[in-house]
């Protein structure tokens, strides 16, 4: 009997790691970090939403994939949260998530390691992010108790994760009267306060002044996401309104001396990007993306090309440039023949003249997005222009 029941358990586990999609545990929080430790196992936590609709997608397209089952459910013990919903309100606020979908690293030992924010495309791209978590071997990298759940946040600050609490706007007044009263500005209670709400120039001196010891306590990551807001409200938004390219070079500067990590060069990109974009700069423009596209492409990023590409169907005019967004879906649709991607090659095509075509890949979208339960109503108005165009 004893082998009966050994046969069936070795079976039934070995059919979990070779399960067509992830496994996710019932377990609850206390004995999913106990089951961790006895199969020295990370945890990853799926943090979602009811309203969150890229965690539909990840479940659907991610969690389903064979090859990202077979590896998560070899590495990981993974359990779902609904952040925004009893027991998941409490780890929202632990851990200071309030964008979705989020996904949480455990170690064996129950401590935090790594946070990925946004949904991941590309599933080749996922498994090598999640590869990375088990490279983290420290213990405790972060300067609190991750299984401490009931730390001493103020009210105010768990009013942010509680949807069904009053969502009034927390004055700064309030949040710089409490961490006046801190006696400890680097604890966990201090630094998730400053991390969520806006806060006084003299609160925000002191972490920049600090900020290798903050790094130290809660990561590269955490510090980022405060040196970039930063960034954001004290140089990025200020240039963007004053169409002002030195202050937002001003604010370059400050990245390089606080932002660590990462591929700054990248990120700097990017921020002259957006800078361009919204000062209709486009000859700049075109010349970051025409430096970027070949790193789009080599990474499949096709969720960027695609923005971009859109871009110049409604801002740009000149005809060299479009005919090279066009080249893009061209050879993108190849890969991806998706609706969203289809509809904007179509509308490239028809803005160059090449209406033949773009009625093929209007009608071809449209198809395509009716098949998979889409609202079509623009590529059908659109549909409308090219053959108007082309006289029929």
């Amino acid at each position: 009997m004893k082998r009966i029941f050994l046969f069936f358990f070795l079976f039934m586990y070995t059919f979990n790691l070779n399960a067509q999609e992830v496994q996710f545990s019932e377990l609850d929080w206390d004995d999913l970090h106990e089951e961790a430790t006895k199969q020295n196992k990370y945890v990853m936590v799926d943090a979602y939403t009811d309203w969150c609709g890229w965690c539909k997608v990840q479940d659907k397209k991610t969690f389903k994939d064979p090859m990202v089952a077979k590896f998560m459910n070899a590495n990981f013990i993974s359990k779902k949260f609904n952040f925004e919903k009893d027991f998941g309100i409490k780890l929202a606020a632990k851990f200071k998530i309030r964008s979705f979908p989020s996904l949480l690293f455990f170690n064996p030992q129950g401590q935090l390691v790594k946070v990925f924010t946004g949904y991941t495309e590309d599933n080749n791209e996922f498994v090598e992010k999640c590869k990375t978590v088990l490279d983290i071997k420290e213990k405790q990298p972060f300067a609190y108790d991750s299984q401490n759940i009931d730390a001493d946040f103020p009210d105010f600050y768990y009013h942010r994760f509680d949807p069904k609490l009053k969502k009034d706007k927390i004055p700064q007044e309030t949040v710089d009267a409490y961490l006046s009263k801190q006696k400890n500005l680097l604890s966990e209670e201090s630094w998730a306060v400053i991390r969520m709400f806006k806060i006084g120039d003299k609160f925000k001196k002191y972490v920049l002044k600090k900020h290798k010891k903050y790094r130290k306590n809660y990561g590269d990551d955490e510090v980022n996401m405060f040196v970039d807001s930063y960034f954001y409200s004290k140089y990025f938004s200020p240039s963007i309104k004053a169409k002002d390219e030195k202050m937002l070079n001003k604010g370059i500067t400050f990245l390089d001396k606080y932002y660590v990590g990462g591929d700054l060069k990248d990120r700097k990109e990017n921020i002259q990007l957006a800078f361009y974009k919204s000062s209709e700069n486009w000859d700049n423009y075109t010349q970051i993306v025409e430096k970027k596209m070949p790193q789009f492409k080599e990474k499949d990023n096709h969720g960027s090309i695609n923005s971009i590409s859109w871009t110049y169907y409604e801002k740009i005019e000149d005809r060299e440039a479009l005919k090279m967004a066009t080249q893009w879906m061209a050879d993108m649709t190849k890969k991806h023949p998706e609706y969203m991607y289809l509809d904007t090659y179509a509308a490239l095509l028809y803005k160059i003249n090449d209406y033949e075509k773009a009625k093929m890949i209007a009608e071809k979208a449209i198809k395509m997005g009716k098949e998979n339960g889409e609202k079509v109503g623009e590529t059908e108005t659109l549909l409308e222009k090219i053959m108007e165009a082309k006289g029929s």
